[in-house]
């Protein structure tokens, strides 16, 4: 399952628009996240240095530390095309890696760009729901 997130740079504030996103992925599954970054003329924005940090956790008082899944992403799908993607492995989510996170969580996407400003660029709430198929290999 793929999701594609624009996110907006906006000149007059010098700040990017925070893109409110909710997503629903199943246990068990790969899931891409893909972010566009362009300008307000929807011509993409160069983010060769950029780091994104991806986080999902139960509240917003939780630590970094005790993150239910946490990404640091510093090589992009393009990065002078302005797209970066974070996946979610099935390990991620799944039972058998003793990561069973069933439910609802919040998580938000963060950006260091390449002068080290540092921007919250999508937020929203995730809901990891159980799969119908178990198994991964065949009987």
């Amino acid at each position: 399952m793929d999701e594609r997130i624009k996110i907006y740079y906006n000149s007059e504030t010098e700040n990017y628009d925070i893109a409110y996103t909710d997503l629903i992925i199943k246990q068990g599954n790969t899931h891409n996240i893909y972010l566009e970054f362009v300008n307000e003329d929807d011509v993409a924005i160069d983010i060769t240095d950029f780091v994104i940090f991806f986080t999902v956790k139960n509240n917003a008082t939780e630590s970094d530390i005790e993150a239910a899944i946490k990404k640091d992403i510093t090589e992009h799908e393009s990065a002078a095309g302005g797209i970066s993607k974070i996946v979610i492995e099935p390990t991620d989510t799944d039972i058998e890696s003793g990561t069973d996170l069933l439910g609802n969580y919040i998580y938000d996407v963060k950006i260091k760009d390449a002068d080290e400003n540092i921007f919250t660029v999508v937020e929203g709430t995730i809901t990891i729901a159980k799969g119908i198929t178990q198994r991964t290999e065949e009987e």
